[in-house]
C-alpha cells in the first residue's frame, strides 16, 4: 500500500484489516501462552467497551500500568480501539516518577491488573478511576465500528527525560506511528511468516515501534523478559522460538553477541535492527563474526519525535570506508539537513546540527508550547524538527553520527538529560551543588557520572536517587567534591571534571584475602569486572556501587560462564550482595570452577600507557599487553584471564592510545616500545618482572624484553598468548622458501587511520630476539602452527616452551578462559615441563 493511503487509517482500522485476513494466525506467543489474533481482538474489544463505560470519550487520556507482556499489548490497543490517547507507564520507574507523570497527563483512568492495583492507586492519587484488567465488567457492547477519530487524532503520549527534572510529553499521532510502521515493513519486507522479539518495553519508543510493525503486519510478536529469563538464555531462546527479527539498544546487542558461543548458527535470524545509540565498527565485526551471511544489520537513527529519521544496511560484504558508521539516509516522507550554527547547510564532511523535515514529525510537546516553538518549525511537509544530534555529510550522500549538540545522552538506549539527573540530586537535603557528566564505565558503554558538593556518603546519595530516577538514570559513579570547577563565566566546567575523573574510583576497602572464603573471593572478582574494575565490599549492595538492570544480568552471565553458577532475578533481590550471592553459588554446586582475585582498575594521573590491574606484591610485577586495538575494553578481556592466577602479585597491563586522538601513533616499533619501557622502568627496575604480550601487541612485548634486556632488567619469564606472528622478520626468510603473510582483516581496514597505522606498525616489523626462555600459548585452531613454531623458536636464546588450549582466538579468553588461566599458572609458577627444543 502506498504510503498516503497507508496513513489515512487509523490504528484500530489497520489491525482489523489483519484481523479479518487471519484471526487464527498466533499474534503473541509468552510463557507458553499462544494468543491469536481473534484471541487478542476479544480481549482488546472487552477492555474498549469498559473503558467506554467508565465514560472515556475520544481524546482522554488513558493510563497503562501492566507488566511488559500481553497485558500491556492488549491495553494498547483497547485503548486505541476507545479512541483515547495511550499513556503507557513503566512498572520498573520509581513510584514519584510516576506520579509526575500521571500529575502532568491526568488520564481520565488508569488501567492495571491484580498485582499492581495497590501501586496504581498511590500513583493515580485522587485522579480519575481504576481499570482492573484482570476484572472486567459483562460487555454493553458501545465500541462502535467507526469512532470520531481521524487518522490526525492523538494516539499516545510517551514520557521522555526532561531538562526541568520532570520528563516531558512526547505527543504521536496515529497516521505518525503508521508512517513509522509503514518505513520499517518496507525496509525489513515484513510478512506474517516473521517472528519479531520483544526485549525493549512496550512503553518506551522502540518497543512500541517493534510491537506495531509485528501486530500491523500479521507477523507474531514474541516478549521476552530479560530480567526475569536473563541474557545468558537469550542465545538458546532465540534458536528455539526461530526468531527472525531482533531489535535492540546497542549496548544490549553487544552484551548478547558477547555471550554468543562460538557454533550458534541462528539459522532463521534475517534481520538485526538497532538503534538509539552510535553504532561502532567494532560492533559491526562482532555481527559479522557471530551471525550468519543471510543476516542484515540496519544501523537506525531517530527520536521519539521524529521515530526512525535515518538508516543504514550493513550485510557480510560492507566495506564501511568512513571512521564511523554510517545512518546512512531518510526513509520516505523525511528529509534531512545539516546545518552549522548559523543556520546554513554544512559543506561535505563539515559537522553540523541534523535537522528532519516530514509531514509526519510530532504535534509537539504536551502542555509545553515553548518547547515545541523551540524545536519545532514550518508546517507541513515544510515542518522541520532540531533533533539536538549531529552529523556530516559523506561523500555518497549518506550521513554519519557525531554525537549530541546539548546535555542529552543516551545510556543503554535511553535518552538522557542530564539537568534532570542533575536537579534530582540538588533537591536532595545535604547537597549544595552537583554536576553530572558521561563517561566510559570501563568497558566501552557509557555511562553517568555524578560530582557532588556535599557531606552526605555515597550510600545516602544513592538511596534518594533511586527513589526518583529509573534504573537507567542512576549514575555508575557518584564523587563527592569540596567545590566544583568554575569556567571563567561562572559556568561549571564540565571539562575539568572529565579531566579530573579516573577509570575506577574505588571507596570501598576490600577486606584482606585472609578473611574471604574461596566462594567470596570468586563472586567479588565477578563483580569487580562487571562494575568496570570497581571493588566491593562483602557486604555492598549491588545497585548502590553503580549496578543497575543491564549490569545485573551481565553479572549473572559472568557467575554462569566463570562459576558454574546459575542465576536469575529471581535469586536476588535490589539489596544482594557480594556475601549473600556468595552463600547463594555455594549451596548449588561443591566448588567455583575458577578463583579470580578482584580487580583494581586505575592509572596515575602521570602514566601515558599503564593502567594497575591487581594490587599486590610490588616486588614481583606481572606485565600485560593487550591485543586488538589495545584500548580499556582488550584491557579488562585479558586481565579477566590474568586476574585468575593463583598469585598475590601486583599485575599493570599496557594500553596501546591508539583509539585516543590526542596521543600520536610512534614512528617505529622500537620507537613505542622505547617509550613504554621508559614509563615501566620504576615499575620493574631491579625487581622479578614477568611479561605478557597478546594477540598482535606480541610485537610490542618481545620488543619491551628486547630493550629491557639491553639495559639490564630482563624479564624472569616472557609469555606470548596466541600471537599474531610478524609477516616480516629477518629470521623467516629461507624457511622453506615462504613468507607468513598475514592478509589484513576488514576489520582493520575499515578502522580509523591510527588504529590502522597501530596495526601496520606492530604488523609489519621485525621482532627481536631475547636469551631468556619464551612461552607461547596457542588457540587450538590457530592455523600454521608449523610455522609459528619455527618463528618463535628463531626469537628466543633459551627453551621454547609451544602450548595449545582449547578454543579459538575468540573464546581461549572468554568462555576457554580458565585452561589458559591453568597453562599461565603451570608455567610461571609451576614446572616447566612440554619444552620443544632445550
Amino acid at each position: 500500500m502506498e504510503l498516503e493511503s497507508w496513513t489515512a487509517q487509523t490504528i484500530p482500522e489497520c489491525f482489523e484489516k489483519v484481523l479479518v485476513r487471519n484471526p487464527e494466525a498466533p499474534a503473541v506467543v509468552s510463557g507458553g501462552r499462544t494468543v491469536t489474533y481473534g484471541e487478542l481482538a476479544r480481549e482488546v474489544a472487552l477492555l474498549a467497551d469498559a473503558l467506554l463505560s467508565e465514560g472515556v470519550v475520544p481524546g482522554d487520556r488513558v493510563a497503562l500500568l501492566l507488566p511488559d507482556d500481553i497485558p500491556l499489548i492488549v491495553g494498547w490497543l483497547g485503548v486505541l480501539k476507545a479512541g483515547a490517547v495511550c499513556v503507557p507507564l513503566s512498572v520498573e520507574h520509581p513510584e514519584e516518577r510516576l506520579r509526575s507523570i500521571v500529575s502532568d497527563a491526568e488520564p481520565k483512568t488508569l488501567v492495571t491488573h491484580g498485582a499492581l492495583l495497590d501501586l496504581a492507586r498511590r500513583v493515580r492519587g485522587e485522579r480519575g478511576s481504576i481499570v482492573n484488567l484482570d476484572r472486567l465488567p459483562a460487555p454493553r457492547n458501545q465500541v462502535a465500528e467507526r469512532l470520531a477519530i481521524t487518522s490526525e487524532s492523538y494516539a499516545y503520549l510517551l514520557y521522555t527525560s526532561g531538562t526541568t527534572g520532570r520528563p516531558k510529553g512526547v505527543i504521536q499521532t496515529h497516521r505518525n506511528l503508521l508512517k513509522n510502521v509503514h518505513a520499517f515493513s518496507e525496509l525489513m519486507d515484513i510478512s506474517s511468516e516473521d517472528r519479531l522479539v520483544g526485549l525493549t518495553a512496550f512503553s518506551m519508543g522502540q518497543g512500541v515501534a517493534t510491537m506495531f510493525v509485528s501486530l500491523l503486519n500479521g507477523a507474531t510478536l514474541y516478549p521476552y523478559n530479560l530480567r526475569l529469563a536473563g541474557l545468558a538464555s537469550l542465545t538458546p531462546w532465540l534458536e528455539q522460538e526461530r526468531i527472525s527479527i531482533y531489535t535492540s539498544s546497542v549496548t544490549l546487542f553487544r552484551q548478547f553477541a558477547g555471550c554468543v558461543q562460538a557454533g550458534v548458527s541462528f539459522p532463521h535470524l534475517r534481520i538485526i535492527r538497532l538503534g538509539t545509540e552510535e553504532l561502532r565498527l567494532a560492533d559491526v565485526e562482532l555481527f559479522k563474526s557471530r551471525f550468519p551471511r543471510g543476516c542484515v544489520l540496519l544501523n537506525c537513527l531517530g527520536s521519539t519525535e521524529t521515530f526512525n529519521y535515518a538508516r543504514f544496511r550493513i550485510d557480510h560484504d560492507t566495506l564501511i570506508s568512513d571512521k564511523a558508521v554510517p545512518v546512512g539516509l531518510p526513509p520516505e516522507g523525511t528529509t534531512l539537513s545539516i546545518l552549522n550554527e548559523e543556520g546554513n547547510e554544512c559543506r561535505e564532511g563539515e559537522v553540523g546540527e541534523i535537522v528532519a523535515y516530514s509531514a509526519y514529525l510530532s504535534p509537539g510537546y504536551w502542555r509545553d508550547d515553548a518547547l515545541t516553538a523551540d524545536r519545532f518549525r514550518g508546517e507541513g511537509k515544510g515542518r522541520s524538527y532540531r533533533t539536538g544530534d549531529t552529523g556530516r555529510r559523506l561523500p555518497d550522500g549518506s550521513i554519519a553520527f557525531a554525537g549530541r549538540l546539548d546535555h542529552q545522552v543516551k545510556i543503554r538506549g535511553n535518552r538522557i538529560e542530564l539537568g534532570e539527573v542533575e536537579h534530582a540530586l540538588t533537591n536532595q537535603p545535604g547537597v549544595a551543588g552537583a554536576a553530572v557528566i558521561a563517561h566510559q564505565d570501563g568497558g566501552a558503554e557509557m555511562a553517568l557520572m555524578a560530582h557532588v558538593v556535599t557531606q552526605l556518603p555515597e550510600w545516602e546519595i544513592r538511596a534518594y536517587l533511586r527513589s526518583r530516577l529509573p534504573d537507567f538514570m542512576m549514575p555508575s559513579v557518584v564523587r563527592t567534591i569540596d567545590a566544583l570547577p568554575l569556567t571563567p563565566s561562572g559556568k561549571v566546567d564540565r571539562e575539568a571534571l572529565r579531566r579530573q575523573k579516573v577509570f575506577v574510583e574505588n571507596k570501598t576497602a576490600f577486606p584482606e584475602e585472609g578473611l574471604l572464603s574461596e566462594w567470596e573471593m570468586a563472586m567479588a572478582a565477578c563483580w569487580s569486572r562487571v562494575l568496570g574494575g570497581y571493588v566491593p565490599g562483602l557486604h555492598d549492595e549491588f545497585m548502590m556501587v553503580g549496578g543497575d538492570s543491564l549490569k545485573a544480568l551481565r553479572l549473572f552471565a559472568e557467575i554462569r560462564a566463570s562459576m558454574g553458577v546459575m542465576f536469575d532475578s529471581s535469586d536476588v533481590s535490589e539489596a544482594f550482595t557480594v556475601a549473600s550471592m556468595a552463600r547463594t553459588a555455594e549451596t548449588r554446586t561443591e566448588a567455583p570452577q575458577v578463583t579470580r582475585a578482584p580487580l583494581v582498575l586505575e592509572w596515575n594521573a602521570d602514566w601515558n600507557f599503564l593502567v594497575r590491574v591487581q594490587a599486590g606484591d610490588e616486588a614481583h610485577p606481572i606485565i600485560i599487553v593487550p591485543g586488538g586495538w589495545g584500548d580499556e575494553t582488550e584491557i579488562l578481556l585479558l586481565a579477566g584471564v590474568v586476574s585468575a592466577l593463583q598469585t598475590s602479585r601486583a599485575i599493570y597491563a599496557v594500553r596501546s592510545r591508539a583509539m585516543d586522538d590526542d596521543w600520536p601513533v610512534a614512528g617505529s616499533l622500537s620507537d613505542h616500545a622505547a617509550a613504554v619501557l621508559q614509563e615501566l622502568r620504576p615499575v620493574i627496575a631491579e625487581k622479578k618482572w614477568t611479561l605478557i604480550g597478546e594477540c598482535v601487541a606480541s610485537a610490542v612485548a618481545m620488543e619491551v624484553a628486547c630493550q629491557a634486556e639491553a639495559q639490564g632488567f630482563a624479564p624472569e619469564a616472557v609469555t606470548m598468548l596466541d600471537p599474531l606472528t610478524p609477516p616480516r622478520s629477518p629470521w623467516i626468510e629461507g624457511i622453506e622458501g615462504k613468507r607468513m603473510e598475514v592478509p589484513e582483516s576488514e576489520q582493520i581496514k575499515n578502522a580509523p587511520d591510527k588504529v590502522r597505522n597501530y596495526y601496520r606498525l606492530m604488523r609489519n616489523s621485525p621482532v627481536g630476539r631475547i636469551r631468556s626462555d619464551l612461552q607461547v600459548i596457542l588457540a587450538s585452531d590457530a592455523k600454521n602452527s608449523d610455522h609459528a613454531l619455527e618463528y618463535w623458536g628463531q626469537c628466543t636464546g633459551g627453551q621454547l616452551h609451544l602450548r595449545a588450549v582449547r578454543g579459538t582466538h575468540e573464546s581461549y579468553l572468554r568462555s576457554d578462559g580458565a585452561e589458559t588461566a591453568t597453562l599461565l599458572n603451570q608455567h610461571l609458577f609451576g614446572e616447566k615441563n612440554h619444552a620443544v627444543r632445550a
